[in-house]
């Protein structure tokens, strides 16, 4: 979702409060750096409304798996992939660069598709064991040999069959393929793990984890992998997101202290991670924000800390640019940075512990962390809330949402 250029991270932190300039000083950073420096988806309207979780329709009862980037959002039903939001690299799939404020269909993907993964500005769906992505291609997150764009899916070198899962980074991308690890994209502070911090346009596969990794996470310039119940990160380290006690960053696999067993889940988000341990939440990394759920706003922790109040009966969680939510004991929470109301408590005040989202239902099955805005999974249903300049939130508008906003797919 950014370039790694740690100069650029400071910057962005400088200015979050000037968020329509956003885009333009990306676009700058990017001009700037070596693409070898640098680093988690034909329309039908979609119409929303603020309201709670209740109530699903059969025809809104079909969405399985919804997924959001840095200012886009896709969503896995029956029939296909849909996408909106900001579409200027084409991630919305529908080979055009025009924004949608509501769901269009990604184009090829009618049938076969098992899981979607969003990025900054790419997505990747998992199609009958093989991998596709559109987008953005700078830095060869596409994983079709090359650096260009693509408006349509197009199929990833040498993941043709055999998936099991796909994880997006920023301006990375990975997949388990028989229980291996494989990265591509951007390397810069060594996010693929094979050594180096040179750029791939095509698969490597972590050569050390051999076999038996069960779930794979990206954040902007890191990476985890769950291997026996246990998590192993590469990549920057500069926030603790390594979890090794340290600040040093890493080209190949470390382990993260204290979650040698039980873990279940894992997830990355900007320059934090946070895993599911025994039911229980667990964070670390950059906490500036509260992203952690420790009721600090510490500048970072190196070691995994449990979120308060999380200590079981999490089945979910995902962590977004700067702020984590996750479902648990029937609800849906959040914490952490929430300037564009992405902790959807109707306020736009941080808070360094979970808070229940407004308005959800208590069969909650999935839940995605944008950069600046949430969605989530109630009763079959698709609700997104938070920052919504390029329409990211499907409801046909830019404007923003601190509540739930039901949508309508296709």
């Amino acid at each position: 979702m950014r370039p790694g250029v740690h100069s650029w991270l400071i910057t962005v932190r400088h200015v979050r409060h000037l968020r329509s300039n956003l885009w333009s000083l990306l676009l700058l950073s990017t001009a700037c750096g070596a693409r070898s420096e640098l680093i988690s988806s034909g329309g039908s309207l979609a119409t929303g409304g603020q309201g709670g979780a209740g109530g699903a329709t059969s025809s809104d009862a079909r969405v399985s798996i919804i997924s959001t980037g840095w200012s886009h959002t896709c969503a896995l039903v029956t029939g296909g992939v849909f996408c909106w939001g900001d579409n200027t690299y084409g991630q919305l799939g529908n080979n055009s660069t025009d924004a949608s404020l509501v769901p269009v269909r990604v184009q090829d993907l009618s049938s076969g598709v098992t899981s979607i993964a969003t990025g900054a500005v790419h997505s990747c769906a998992l199609v009958n064991g093989s991998v596709k992505c559109w987008g953005n291609g700078l830095w060869g997150q596409l994983g079709q040999g090359s650096t260009e764009n693509s408006l349509i899916p197009v199929q990833v070198q040498g993941l043709t069959a055999g998936v099991q899962s796909i994880g997006l980074g920023y301006w990375h991308s990975c997949a388990i393929a028989q229980g291996h690890a494989y990265c591509w994209g951007a390397n810069e502070s060594g996010r693929l793990g094979n050594g180096t911090t040179a750029l791939s346009t095509v698969p490597f596969q972590i050569q050390s984890l051999t076999s038996q990794v069960t779930a794979i996470a990206a954040g902007a310039s890191h990476t985890c992998a769950l291997v026996y119940g246990s998590v192993l990160c590469w990549g920057a380290n500069d926030g603790g997101q390594l979890g090794n006690n340290s600040l040093n960053g890493s080209l190949t696999p470390v382990q993260v202290q204290g979650l040698e067993s039980g873990v279940t889940a894992i997830t990355a988000g900007f320059s934090h991670t946070c895993a599911i341990v025994n039911n229980g939440a667990f964070c670390w990394g950059d906490d500036s924000f509260g992203q952690l759920g420790d009721n600090t706003s510490n500048a970072r922790s190196s070691l995994p800390i449990q979120v308060i109040g999380l200590n079981s009966g999490v089945k979910a969680i995902d962590s977004g640019g700067e702020h984590t939510c996750a479902l648990a004991n029937g609800s849906v929470e959040c914490w952490g940075y929430n300037r564009y109301g992405q902790l959807g408590n109707d306020s736009t005040g941080q808070s360094p512990i979970p808070v229940r989202v407004h308005g959800m239902g208590s069969d909650n099955a999935d839940i995605s962390a944008g950069y600046m805005h949430t969605c989530a999974l109630s009763n079959g249903q698709a609700y997104c809330w938070g920052d919504n300049t390029y329409g990211q939130l499907g409801d046909n508008s830019t404007t923003e949402r601190d509540t739930p906003v039901q949508l309508h797919l296709p």
